[in-house]
Order: structure tokens, then C-alpha cells, then sequence
């Protein structure tokens, strides 16, 4: 048994027999129920790869095959094999459209340890070669598959699938430059806005003359941009806070730049980023096998800790108190975010690059600049740009988050709010 591949809806093995290779292909159930021989492997575009795909390539690959079995209703494909000396079977059935499988291996003469996964067991069971068979199959559902396999070919059957593959990624490639079109529309819009700091700046210069207009406003509105003063205000505070305006504009104008530019390069790279989409696409379409959770990862090569590496502070900033919690690794942040963090917390992450992940508990009052202040500059240590003066963030809630398969540590956000904050070196200080 040489190579094994998997698509969405199918399972392949190349066996070599002397002078040929043949090519068995499994369907993993729902519309795909049965076994076909085929003349090549699954073709590389539909090649993708789950629990099942490494289970069988770590087990059965370089085996010695000896045949393919009709063994009973319940059991419709058993297939013996040798790997060094011990003999082994692999079972497989379909029920409800489901595919199930299990594995049994001798240890020695008439003891076999059996794994099956759908009951997320592995027994060991002594007995002869026919009465193990006969155990195995007690164990299998009941309601097996009447109906007979789909009668096409199964280069029709791949060919079929390769058209509902490319049709789902041609929907979702749409999609995408559809959602980066609106996102760039969106940051030349507050770009236009944000760029009116130069008119507004023009006219700081005259009241600096003259600044008797600003004497009696409680909020000043300058082409889209507002600025809100406190009544006992002088006019000479109200100019000096529409300058910090400024200021702050200036620099949301760099960061904006910086994001539109990001933008552009995303959207001209999008084949290079469809082809990575593709491949995460292709693994959300795998008809799942039944496999239960409660069984562990066969021969993972990755230990979880059962702690999490993360940092716990609590805030108290006037009315308001939160719990915080910063994760120390990819690991900790998914975590966190999973099993720490309530739907509507808040997590916190830098505008641009690596960051540490921020998650906030707010039990009381409510999420304030001057929270937020403390907030960015943890999170600007934990990070290790606490230097910088100021940080750019995004904030949401918990629930507005989802984590990428496969890819620790790494999230898709939306709802999301932008905020440039400078840095406090002393909020330590303010934690228990």
C-alpha cells in the first residue's frame, strides 16, 4: 500500500501489485458511498488533509496489502493486512451516510488491540482470527447502508467534484474581493475626512491672532471634524485642545496611509492569498467521519499544556473594574479566548503586526478613554513596543472574534474600532 490522499468526499490508496498500480478510492460518506477502482490518485487540486487522511498514512502506508473482503451487510469492505509481521484489519461500513471504520491489530497470536473511533474506545479483544470478526461486527451500527453505491465511474464522480469545488471557490473569491473592495472605499472615505486637519490647522492660525470666536462654542464643527469643549473652558484652552485635535489627526492620517497601502498590496497579491484561502476552503468541505470527541488524537506528535501561559491583573480606574488577562503564546491567546473570555468581553490586539492578545472582563462601568489608555499600554509592553510613545489598537468584543483552523493564535475580527493611544509607562501602578 503505497500513497493515500484524500478530497472532500473521497479517500484514495495506491496499491502496488507486481508489473501495476491500482487505485482504490473510499467514498467518506454523505453523497460519496461505496468503493471505486480508479486509474490515478485524486487529482492535486482537490488534495487536502484531516484526522483520518493522518491516521491512515501513519498505520497503513508500506503495509502489505492482501485483499479487499465483502464480509457482511454490516461490514461490507474488511481489508487484511501485514505491516513487519503482525496481520491487521481495517473495517469499513456506511450508516445514515456516515462513513465508520476500525482498525484492528494483532499483538501476538489470538490478542488484538482494536480502535474504533465512533465509539471513541480502544479495546483489546482475545479471540481467534473468525470470532474477532464476528465481535467487531456486533459493535458496528445496525442501521447499516441498504442502498447500493452511486453506479458512475469515478472519474465522473471527481470530475463532478472538482465542479462543485471550483464553483464554491469562485463564490468565496468573489466574496473576498468584495469585502476588500468596501474596506478600501471605507479608508479613502475617513482618509478624505481625516485630511481636512490641514484646513482646520489654517484656521488654529488665525485664532492664535484673534482667538474671541472660540469664547462662546461648546462644540466646534469644521468640515466633518467635531471638537466638544467643557463649559469653564477659556478660549485659549479650547485652541489648545482643537491643536491636540490636530495632532491626533496627523497622525491618524499616517496610520490610515499605512493601512490603505497594506490594503492595495493585499488586493494585489489576492491569487497568492486565494490559493492559501483555497486550501482552508477545501478542509471546511471534507465530509466529516464519525469520530468521537471523546477519544484522544491518535499518534499526535503535540502535548497540550494544561495551564495557560498568560498573566492576570484586575483594574480599578474611578467607577470602573475589569479582570485582564494577556496571553504569552499563540497557544495561551486561543485559550484565553475560548475558555476565559465571555462573549462579551473585550479583547484588544495592535493595529499592525504581532501583538499579544488583551482580553478585558468589565464588571463594572464601562470602557472609557481612560481605561482604554491603561489597556493599550499593557498591551503595548506585552508586545514589546511600550517605547514607541503612542499605539495603535483595535478593540472588540469577544463574540465578534473566530479562530483560524489550524493556525494557533490567529483570529478574524470584525466590528472592530481603531484608536491611537499614548502610552502610559506607569500602568502597572494601577493594578492589584
Amino acid at each position: 500500500m503505497q500513497k493515500i490522499f484524500t478530497s472532500p468526499a473521497f479517500l484514495s490508496f495506491a496499491v502496488h501489485f507486481p508489473g501495476r498500480t491500482r487505485y482504490f478510492v473510499l467514498g467518506r460518506g454523505k453523497n460519496a458511498v461505496g468503493i471505486w477502482e480508479g486509474k490515478s490518485n485524486i487529482p492535486s487540486d482537490l488534495r487536502t488533509s484531516d484526522r483520518l487522511l493522518e491516521y491512515c498514512r501513519h498505520h497503513f502506508q508500506s503495509s502489505r496489502f492482501l485483499k479487499f473482503v465483502y464480509f457482511s451487510e454490516k461490514i461490507p469492505l474488511l481489508i487484511p493486512f501485514f505491516k513487519g509481521e503482525l496481520k491487521h484489519y481495517l473495517m469499513i461500513s456506511w450508516a445514515d451516510r456516515r462513513l465508520y471504520f476500525a482498525h484492528c491489530q494483532q499483538l501476538d497470536e489470538g490478542r488484538y488491540s482494536c480502535f474504533l473511533p465512533f465509539l471513541g474506545e480502544r479495546k483489546e479483544i482475545n479471540a481467534k482470527e473468525d470470532e474477532l470478526l464476528s465481535e467487531m461486527e456486533k459493535l458496528f451500527p445496525t442501521e447499516f447502508l441498504k442502498e447500493q453505491q452511486n453506479n458512475s465511474n469515478v472519474k465522473e464522480l471527481l470530475e463532478d467534484e472538482c465542479q462543485f469545488v471550483a464553483r464554491h471557490l469562485q463564490k468565496g473569491e468573489s466574496r473576498q474581493k468584495k469585502r476588500l473592495s468596501k474596506k478600501k472605499e471605507k479608508i479613502e472615505k475617513d482618509l478624505e475626512q481625516i485630511r481636512e486637519w490641514k484646513s482646520l490647522q489654517q484656521q488654529c492660525f488665525v485664532w492664535q491672532i484673534d482667538p474671541s470666536p472660540l469664547r462662546s462654542l461648546q462644540k466646534l464643527e469644521h468640515r466633518g471634524i467635531i471638537v466638544k469643549f467643557k463649559k469653564e473652558m477659556s478660549e485659549f484652552q479650547k485652541l489648545d485642545k482643537v491643536f491636540i485635535k490636530v495632532k491626533g489627526l496627523k497622525i491618524a492620517e499616517s496610520i490610515q496611509e499605512n493601512r490603505l497601502r497594506e490594503l492595495e498590496k493585499s488586493i494585489e497579491n489576492l491569487g497568492d492569498q486565494q490559493l492559501e484561502w483555497g486550501r482552508e476552503t477545501l478542509k471546511s468541505l471534507v465530509t466529516k467521519v464519525l469520530w468521537s470527541e471523546n477519544f484522544k488524537k491518535e499518534n499526535t506528535a503535540v502535548t497540550k499544556s494544561s495551564s495557560i501561559m498568560a498573566d492576570y491583573f484586575d483594574l480599578k480606574i474611578g467607577v470602573s473594574t475589569f479582570k485582564i488577562a494577556i496571553g504569552k503564546n499563540a497557544q495561551a491567546n486561543d485559550q484565553l479566548r475560548s475558555h476565559w473570555a465571555s462573549k462579551n468581553d473585550w479583547w484588544l490586539h495592535l493595529e499592525q503586526g504581532t501583538s499579544a492578545h488583551l482580553f478585558a472582563k468589565q464588571l463594572t462601568g464601562m470602557l472609557d478613554v481612560e481605561s482604554l489608555s491603561f489597556l493599550a499600554s499593557a498591551l503595548a509592553e506585552y508586545s514589546g513596543v511600550k517605547n514607541s510613545g503612542t499605539v495603535a489598537i483595535i478593540y472588540t468584543q469577544v463574540k465578534n472574534l473566530k479562530g483560524v483552523k489550524s493556525q494557533p493564535g490567529k483570529v478574524i475580527f470584525k466590528k472592530e474600532k481603531h484608536v491611537v493611544i499614548k502610552i502610559d509607562l506607569d500602568w502597572c501602578k494601577k493594578t492589584n
